[in-house]
């Protein structure tokens, strides 16, 4: 009974020797070749089409009313858009305020007002008091 355990145990662990030294080989390191070869012309050169969808205004490139109309709506409401160009438009204040840092520059600024106070409330009538002259009122009430 020993002999066949031992010799159950030699020959596992023969097999269990090659299968696990099988699997440990060295790996091969694969690596692809590039095609540097260049054609000398490009294949669809024989077009001598040469207009690009991109130059052309999209406004001229559709020509329905009901299409361009929904398409401007479309842009006008498209929240991606108009998040990307609120950050175009942070990133140029950002800019400008960097700039502004080491660049001096001037602005120029100006306003006016007018007030004009009510006839009976106290500050018109003070208005009034102080302003009348002998036989010319500016409120258009005589002296």
């Amino acid at each position: 009974m020993e002999m066949k355990k031992s010799k159950i145990y030699k020959y596992t662990s023969l097999a269990l020797f090659i299968v696990v030294f099988s699997g440990c080989k060295a790996l091969k390191l694969t690596s692809k070749t590039e095609n540097k070869a260049v054609p000398s012309t490009f294949p669809y050169a024989q077009f001598s089409d040469t207009t690009n969808i991109a130059v052309i205004n999209w406004r001229t490139y559709f020509t329905d009313s009901n299409l361009t109309s929904l398409i401007e709506q479309a842009l006008d409401k498209n929240q991606e858009l108009n998040i990307v160009q609120q950050e175009i438009e942070i990133n140029r204040n950002e800019i400008r305020a960097r700039k502004g840092e080491y660049l001096p520059f001037v602005t120029l600024h100006g306003g006016a007002s007018t007030e004009k106070v009510g006839k009976y409330t106290r500050q018109g009538a003070v208005e009034k008091s102080t302003r009348h002259k002998a036989g010319n009122s500016l409120s258009g009430a005589t002296a």
